[in-house]
């Protein structure tokens, strides 16, 4: 794996894998190839990261033994530092070849916008919206919208966070199974930094 200096906000990175098979026997992989290009920087009171990847796997074991895949990654982030308005997305598409899933695709995005200020004083509240997509060719359909709140308490370093989520999916998977294709999700804890 290698990973470049920053250079004008910018940071290159790349990385091989072989013979990794006993890692994941359900989808062991023989040949990994991986590069990215990050960025991240802050002008006029606007932060903003973003990155792109791209990924190829060659695997031996599993639904897509003696075939290949090729992943395509893209994300970004921006936030107005004044008022704390924010707004992430990001996207993916994996394309198989060779093996059970020959010719199949999956793709998909996620986005999530909200605010980040500290109102109360403790630390900073964050309040979120979050909506994502996944279409995929071997086990069908799915998405799910949710809605979360993180509170950071400063002086313990730590998050409380609750977050929503319904989740639906159109798969002849689920049918088959007779399982419902709808779920209403909720999250609670806390995180404490050492």
């Amino acid at each position: 794996y290698y990973r470049s200096p920053t250079l004008a906000g910018f940071v290159f990175s790349a990385g091989y894998s072989h013979d990794s098979p006993e890692t994941a026997p359900a989808y062991g992989r023989e040949d990994v190839w991986e590069v990215a290009l990050r960025y991240a920087g802050e002008f006029n009171g606007v932060r903003l990261a973003a990155g792109v990847g791209y990924r190829h796997e060659e695997y031996v074991s599993g639904f897509a033994a003696d075939g290949e895949a090729d992943v395509f990654l893209g994300s970004a982030s921006i936030m107005h530092m004044p008022t704390g308005l924010f707004v992430s997305g990001g996207l993916a598409k994996v394309e198989w070849d060779g093996g059970d899933a020959d010719g199949a695709e999956q793709d998909g995005f996620w986005v999530m916008a909200g605010i980040e200020k500290n109102f109360f004083g403790p630390g900073t509240t964050t309040l979120f919206g979050e909506y994502a997509e996944s279409n995929n060719d071997l086990v069908g359909d799915g998405n799910f919208w949710g809605l979360g709140v993180v509170q950071r308490i400063d002086a313990a370093a730590t998050d409380l966070f609750l977050k929503y989520r319904h989740v639906e999916v159109d798969s002849d998977l689920a049918e088959e199974l007779e399982v419902n294709d709808s779920a209403n999700v909720v999250i609670g804890g806390m995180r404490i930094q050492f």
